[in-house]
């Protein structure tokens, strides 16, 4: 049978379509049952009008066909030719309007595969979080179980190969599941709020980011011109300390899988805020009323201190190899 993601789903609106098709995990979250019944029609359809036109007369060569005649200097029977001739149009005509009832008919399961792909994403944002939280978990024991390990050459000093090794598939599985996230985002809102390094990305990873780090779109724009730089990559789950700030600190930032509308809308409430604050005097937050604005808060508080102590670990260079195996990276 043929498989979801061979579908061609229309170039206009079949973008969400085709991003959840090309997601095994996307896929997976959908009415299995309905859509293996909608993949098999549509491809006996397809198969029903491949052969059709297999099928379809040709038209016959009339050269070929008198040329025995001409070359003999005889006249061809015209009255007969035309006969021939009319009699293999009508069933080349009666084909092709076989054939023209076929095509449509792929279409209509590819528009109903389409609709029900629009109308099962409501609930992935809920599936996907709870996939999140599990994998958060397992990354948190983990963790905990290789203290002081910050890359493969400690993890080999500790004893902790195995468990830096897991720790290691647990951030691309981390990586995989924010990917399929973003095309969430992106499929929901084309508006261009979830391109690379946009704030809004932030604000659909973790739920607490205002509380956590208060002056995230201030610096997320700043990018350490005149401010202080944020504490990890808050828009790259890629990033390994952004990987590390999500596990370890996870009570304070609250990682999640946001909706977009939300996302967006808390984004823009930041944004305001830091316009409000440039603008005239305002009530200030609670973070940011204890340590005298946004922007100290963000790196005296005791919040921001436990986080930015991320941007301090070691980072991750050239891959290292134990025993055949590849369980991490040497220290840059």
């Amino acid at each position: 049978m043929t498989a979801l993601s061979s579908i061609r789903f229309d170039s206009q609106t079949g973008r969400l379509a085709r991003n959840i098709a090309a997601s095994e995990r996307l896929t997976a979250l959908l009415p299995q049952e309905e859509v293996a019944k909608l993949v098999a029609a549509h491809d006996a359809a397809t198969k029903t009008l491949t052969a059709a036109r297999k099928l379809r007369p040709e038209m016959p060569d009339i050269y070929a066909k008198l040329d025995p005649t001409f070359q003999a200097g005889k006249v061809a029977d015209v009255e007969k030719l035309i006969a021939e001739l009319a009699d293999a149009q009508a069933k080349r005509d009666k084909a092709q309007r076989v054939i023209d009832a076929l095509a449509a008919i792929p279409g209509r399961y590819v528009t109903a595969l389409e609709l029900l792909i629009n109308q099962s994403v409501d609930g992935f944002t809920e599936k996907l979080d709870a996939q999140l939280q599990e994998l958060l978990d397992e990354a948190e024991e983990v963790l905990a179980s290789m203290p002081g390990v910050v890359d493969a050459e400690s993890a080999i000093a500790e004893g902790k190969v195995s468990e830096y090794k897991r720790w290691r598939e647990l951030h691309a599985s981390y990586v995989a599941l924010r990917t399929d996230h973003r095309e969430l985002l992106l499929a929901s809102d084309p508006a261009g709020n979830f391109a690379p390094g946009r704030p809004a990305i932030g604000y659909a990873f973790f739920l607490s980011l205002d509380t956590a780090i208060p002056d995230f779109v201030g610096a997320l724009d700043d990018r350490g011109a005149t401010r202080a730089r944020l504490p990890f990559n808050v828009t790259d789950p890629a990033d390994p300390g952004h990987w590390l700030a999500t596990v370890r600190d996870r009570a304070l930032l609250e990682p999640g899988v946001e909706f977009a509308d939300e996302a967006v809308a808390r984004a823009a409430a930041a944004g305001s805020r830091r316009t409000a604050e440039t603008s005239f005097p305002h009530e200030p937050g609670r973070l940011a009323a204890e340590y005298g604005g946004a922007e100290r808060a963000m790196t005296h508080s005791r919040t921001a201190r436990s986080i930015r102590s991320t941007a301090a670990e070691p980072r991750f260079g050239e891959p290292m190899v134990v025993d055949g195996a590849i369980v991490g990276q040497r220290r840059s």
